[in-house]
């Protein structure tokens, strides 16, 4: 079952089997963090809380350092996935799974 979902632009999403998949980039490759990417991954938590087809979400990615990313979210999930914050210009992967009751 394939489920509707908003087109973003920072934002990936497959779905299959009760899991949906949420990869974050820029233009395909590490996500650069901007204000863009900050307003869509906290419309697509949103949305993803409403679909009940997934029982399982991962968000997914490679996160860019840089000046933007000091003291916001993509240091928090970085240390929490690979203990260590990139410096500038590095980037880091992570996944973070959530499943659901």
């Amino acid at each position: 079952m394939t489920i509707e979902h908003p087109c973003w632009e920072t934002i990936a999403v497959t779905h299959r089997d009760g899991i949906t998949e949420l990869r974050v980039h820029t233009d395909g490759g590490p996500l650069v963090w901007s204000a863009t990417a900050h307003h869509e991954l906290t419309e697509a938590f949103y949305w993803l809380g409403n679909q009940q087809q997934t029982k399982v979400a991962i968000l997914t990615g490679q996160v860019r350092a840089g000046p933007l990313t000091r003291g916001g979210v993509a240091p928090v999930i970085c240390r929490c996935t690979s203990r260590t914050t990139p410096a500038d210009g590095q980037s880091s992967r992570f996944t973070l799974i959530i499943c659901r009751d």
